[in-house]
């Protein structure tokens, strides 16, 4: 039932690079169940980015141990979703991409005043170096 669900879903989205979780995270505490999700996950050629929303995921564990890509969530950019807070964790998502080479940020799609800080902001972000990049396979 959740390589059907993981399945439909996944393919319902044609062009899908990757995939992650939000709503249901409790199942990325489960090592049985996330096996299911990262083998359809890995079937796919897709990756997988942990939103980090429980604090005993075992997604980094059980890619690593299953060699499927997977990445955590650095910063959530719109927990606070005015302009000035969004800004500010773009600018602690830049400086963790400096120290560590990547940062993944994540928010949500809904949210009108990310999509318009994310439009002011992108062409300063790729002046100084800091281009939204596809997430490698591997």
């Amino acid at each position: 039932q959740i390589r059907r669900l993981v399945r439909d879903n996944l393919y319902s989205v044609p062009g899908a690079v990757g995939m992650n979780n939000h709503m249901g995270s409790l199942v990325t505490a489960d090592e049985r169940i996330m096996a299911v999700v990262l083998d359809e996950a890995r079937r796919a050629g897709v990756y997988f980015i942990d939103s980090l929303t429980v604090g005993d995921s075992v997604v980094h564990s059980v890619a690593s141990r299953m060699n499927v890509p997977a990445w955590e969530r650095s910063v959530f950019l719109d927990n606070v979703p005015d302009r000035s807070s969004i800004a500010h964790f773009i600018t602690e998502g830049t400086k963790l991409a400096e120290k560590r080479g990547y940062a993944v940020m994540i928010g949500h799609v809904w949210s009108a005043q990310l999509a318009q800080t994310l439009a002011e902001l992108y062409p300063q972000l790729v002046e100084q170096g800091f281009p939204c990049l596809p997430f490698p396979k591997s």
